[in-house]
C-alpha cells in the first residue's frame, strides 16, 4: 500500500506541476478556456483529495487494529500474571494456617486450591501462550502448584513448626519463584501498554 501510494503521489504532483507549466506557456485566452482551466485543476484536486482521505482512513484502521491487539496481548499477559501472583499468596498464607494452627478459613483445602490454579495454567490458551513468549512460565508455575498441592495432600495432619520445618526450602523457592516471575509479567504488562492494566496487577504480601 505504501509503494502505490508513493507512486500515486509522485504521479499526482508530476500531472500537477505539468498542468501548472502547461498553464503558463498556454494561459486560457477567453471565459470559456479559463472555466476548462478551472473544470480540469477541480478533477485533479479532488482525485488527490479523495486519495488522501482514504489513505487517512485505512492508516487509522491499521493503528486501531494494532491497539486493540497489543490490548489483548497485555491482558493474556495480565491473566498470567495474575495466577503467578496468587500462587505466592497461596504459599505464605496456607503455610501460616497450617504453621499457626488456626481455623483455616481462607483455604479450607490447600491442596485443591494449588490443583485447581494448575488446572487453570494447563487450560491457559497455547496460542496466546506461544505467541507471547510464556509457554516456559507457564509450564513452571503449573509445576510450582501441582507440587504445592502433593505436599499439603501428602501431610493433612501435619501442623505447627513439623510442617513449616519439613517443607520449609521447597516452599521458599516456590515462593521466589513465583514472585520472580509475576514482578516480570508485571513489568512486560506495563511496557507493552503503559497505564492502560496498572490497577488490575496483583500486587503481593
Amino acid at each position: 500500500m505504501g509503494h502505490l501510494s508513493g507512486k500515486f503521489l509522485f504521479a499526482a504532483a508530476f500531472f500537477a506541476g505539468a498542468c501548472i507549466g502547461w498553464f503558463i506557456r498556454f494561459p486560457p485566452a477567453d471565459s470559456s478556456s479559463a472555466a476548462s482551466w478551472a473544470q480540469a485543476v477541480g478533477t485533479v484536486a479532488a482525485v488527490i483529495g479523495a486519495f488522501g482521505v482514504a489513505r487517512y482512513q485505512i492508516q487509522a484502521e491499521r493503528n486501531r487494529l494494532a491497539r486493540i491487539a497489543i490490548a489483548d496481548q497485555a491482558r493474556e499477559l495480565l491473566g498470567l500474571q495474575q495466577l503467578a501472583a496468587e500462587l505466592a499468596q497461596i504459599r505464605v498464607l496456607s503455610n501460616f494456617e497450617k504453621s499457626n494452627r488456626v481455623e483455616t478459613t481462607i483455604y479450607p483445602d490447600a491442596a485443591a486450591e494449588f490443583r485447581y490454579i494448575a488446572d487453570m495454567l494447563a487450560a491457559f490458551p497455547t496460542v496466546a501462550v506461544t505467541a507471547l513468549g510464556k509457554m516456559e512460565e507457564v509450564l513452571y508455575l503449573r509445576r510450582i502448584a501441582i507440587g504445592a498441592s502433593r505436599i499439603f495432600a501428602g501431610d493433612p495432619d501435619l501442623t505447627g513448626d513439623a510442617f513449616v520445618l519439613k517443607h520449609r526450602k521447597i516452599f521458599e523457592k516456590y515462593r521466589g519463584d513465583s514472585l520472580r516471575i509475576s514482578i516480570a509479567l508485571a513489568e512486560q504488562i506495563e511496557e507493552v501498554a503503559p497505564g492502560e492494566f496498572t490497577s488490575q496487577i496483583r500486587r503481593h504480601l
